[in-house]
């Protein structure tokens, strides 16, 4: 269950920075 919590939260934090670099661009 926290390695699944660990994944989830690194996928979103990814998603979030290309979020942040697309809209920068």
């Amino acid at each position: 269950m926290l390695y699944y919590l660990e994944f989830t939260v690194s996928f979103f934090f990814f998603l979030y920075t290309i979020g942040i670099e697309a809209y920068i661009l």
